[in-house]
């Protein structure tokens, strides 16, 4: 928000410090103030076009969609069968300039698994011992459903976010959203 892309923390790392110079350095005679991030992302990578990037997204993702429809729809009876509930999943992310919507994947846990996670923080991977746990993995977690096991492992749960892909709220190519707990700490 404040149009800061970069900071240097103390204690300072000298060779950080000397490659940033460098860098600024080098482009100083090609610095030039940009309108919007468009035109920021246009100046400093040069043939890229979001127009063209845009483009793209909408045809491959309208072409990948045609083609997996088949496998979709097979997984989304399969799900079906194999639990009760939704078949999709949506969360929260946080995309380009902090905008936030709703990610969809295809549904690899039972219905309740928000609510059985407190009682399963014992098995957390990460930060068992620590009061604070924002990131939760469990091995082998109970809350998987056996289809969920399998489109996990092959990715299969990810082929709803070309949806996401064609209302433009992510690229084919670019960053992964973040869950806006983690977006927070990017800000």
């Amino acid at each position: 928000r404040l149009g800061i892309d970069d900071c240097l923390e103390t204690p300072l790392d000298w060779e950080n410090v000397e490659r940033k110079a460098e860098f600024w350095l080098r482009y100083k005679s090609q610095i030039k103030y940009c309108d919007s991030l468009e035109e920021q992302e246009q100046f400093f990578t040069p043939g890229f076009s979001p127009t063209l990037k845009r483009v793209f997204d909408l045809i491959m993702a309208t072409v990948l969609l045609i083609l997996f429809s088949p496998l979709l729809i097979l997984l989304a009876i399969l799900i079906k069968l194999d639990s009760r509930g939704s078949i999709f999943y949506k969360s929260r992310r946080v995309g380009a300039n902090y905008r936030s919507f709703d990610f969809w994947k295809f549904r690899s846990m039972y219905q309740d698994a928000d609510e059985r996670l407190e009682a399963l923080l014992h098995l957390n991977q990460y930060e068992v011992n620590t009061v604070s746990q924002c990131f939760v993995k469990l091995k082998n977690d109970p809350r998987v459903t056996r289809v969920g096991r399998f489109i996990r492992k092959t990715s299969l749960d990810e082929l709803p976010q070309l949806f996401n892909v064609l209302r433009g709220e992510m690229s084919l190519v670019g960053n992964r959203p973040l869950p806006p707990y983690e977006a927070v700490m990017m800000v």
